[in-house]
């Protein structure tokens, strides 16, 4: 399926890169909410680009205080996490999540967000990433390589699956129907495309940001 979308022989979009942060240099005659040296943030095709197109409402100010390179990194695996939880698991407060891949880039974000609803957060990672995710707010961290996360007596009201799919055969024990029933949804994130879930609308990137910015 990810070949028919993104190019069954050759790629439909020879210039890679999806999260785009810079200085704008140029405006169409219609957009009225940026002008040229503003710096901004969002997605656009061929973001890998020195130069690249970006429709407006793509956009957003990118705030003073961080990073381009720091605001780059947010708009794909923020919005992906914002709306992994928020609007297909429909996280609340009081909730305990489990979080698979907590230390990748969809994960790191989905644990501080999900903190910021109000839930008890269960990470898990890899070795290397334990105390990375224990920093950014969770509750509980799970190394994956040293322990069967399915076969304790937690039970979780949301489960998201942020990890690549090539890596499920690293997870000891990981079933997707052992996991099934330990709640009541799963969410699931796979390589490249996002699982029933829209990213990007000019509303979820600015709540992403005020999230990433109240949980920083």
């Amino acid at each position: 399926m990810t070949r028919f979308a993104t190019g069954l022989l050759k790629p439909k979009n020879t210039i890679l890169g999806a999260d785009v942060a810079g200085q704008v240099e140029v405006v169409g005659v219609n957009v009225t909410q940026f002008q040229p040296g503003d710096e901004v943030f969002g997605s656009c095709r061929g973001s890998f680009a020195e130069y690249a197109s970006a429709r407006a409402d793509r956009l957003m100010l990118k705030p003073a205080n961080l990073t381009l390179e720091q605001a780059a990194a947010v708009t794909v695996s923020a919005c992906t996490a914002l709306q992994a939880l928020r609007s297909t698991g429909n996280v609340q407060s009081g909730q305990h999540v489990l979080i698979i891949g907590a230390g990748g880039g969809v994960g790191t974000f989905a644990v501080q967000i999900a903190k910021t609803f109000g839930a008890t957060v269960t990470g898990v990672a890899s070795t290397r990433n334990v105390e990375l995710v224990r920093e950014l707010g969770a509750d509980r961290v799970i190394d994956y390589t040293q322990v069967d996360f399915t076969a304790d007596a937690d039970r979780y009201d949301l489960i998201l699956e942020a990890h690549v799919t090539a890596q499920k055969e690293n997870y000891v024990g990981t079933d997707d129907a052992e996991l099934a029933e330990r709640c009541g949804e799963v969410v699931k994130v796979i390589a490249g495309n996002p699982y029933n879930i829209k990213i990007t609308t000019p509303q979820d990137l600015k709540l992403a940001e005020v999230l990433l910015m109240e949980s920083m």
